[in-house]
């Protein structure tokens, strides 16, 4: 599983609740990664699936792209594109 696909599957059992926005720490807590592993490893991925993202910035494959959108300061919300693909990882109960 890539670490684009980890944070996605993360993201989706935080909101799973009906919760709408999260945390860069949410979603590291719920991947099960400390500071160090989250800054080198995860973080410039996560950076790249944002909207608005320069395009030599990106690390990820298209289908990672867009996926979330920052709603304030620290607080994230998946774009409608991400909600879409969050449905292709999960299962529905």
């Amino acid at each position: 599983m890539t670490h684009a696909e980890q944070i996605l599957r993360a993201v989706a059992g935080i909101i799973q609740n009906e919760k709408t926005h999260f945390t860069r720490l949410a979603i590291r807590e719920a991947i099960g990664v400390d500071a160090n592993e989250w800054e080198k490893n995860y973080s410039p991925i996560f950076q790249a699936m944002r909207i608005g993202q320069p395009v030599a910035a990106l690390r990820v494959a298209t289908k990672w792209r867009n996926v979330f959108r920052q709603a304030s300061r620290g607080q994230y919300q998946l774009t409608s594109y991400g909600i879409n693909l969050t449905h292709t990882l999960v299962e529905p109960k």
